[in-house]
């Protein structure tokens, strides 16, 4: 339900992320690697997904805590073999995008208000740039929602 939110309030989204899906795969496809197209998508997939996380934890109460703490549980379970897999699949990556976009919406959030945190789907340039995701200060410096 997040995610139909999220392409619903930004219309823009799918066509930003099948652009830059697009530039990655025509660079790989001519031997080399755009790697400003990949920052892109995954800046972009890290607000998706983070925004899913922070709005799923921001609906629920109190007496919700423990679906966050058996979600968490769930994907930090497994032994050796598990986490050898979730890595060549790239879910260790998938989930460390979750972890670091959750964290900040959440400072946004605390910062500005639940509705600050919508800003990013306003338009591409509004979305957080990787640093920015580490330092949602100067996110809110430079979009100032």
């Amino acid at each position: 339900m997040t995610h139909a939110a999220e392409f619903d309030a930004a219309p823009w989204l799918l066509a930003h992320l099948e652009d830059g899906i697009g530039r990655a795969v025509d660079g790989l496809a001519a031997g080399d690697l755009d790697a400003g197209a990949v920052r892109e998508v995954d800046a972009a997939m890290t607000a998706v997904e983070g925004y899913a996380e922070f709005a799923m934890d921001r609906a629920f109460d109190a007496d919700a805590v423990d679906l966050r703490e058996k979600l968490d549980a769930r994907r930090r379970a497994g032994g050796p073999l598990l986490v050898l897999v979730r890595r060549l699949l790239g879910l260790e990556y998938k989930r460390r995008q979750y972890e670091r976009g959750k964290a900040f919406f959440d400072a946004v959030a605390d910062a500005r208000g639940v509705e600050a945190a919508g800003a990013v789907w306003r338009e591409p340039a509004a979305l957080p740039t990787p640093e920015e995701f580490e330092r949602p200060d100067r996110w809110l410096d430079r979009v100032d929602p």
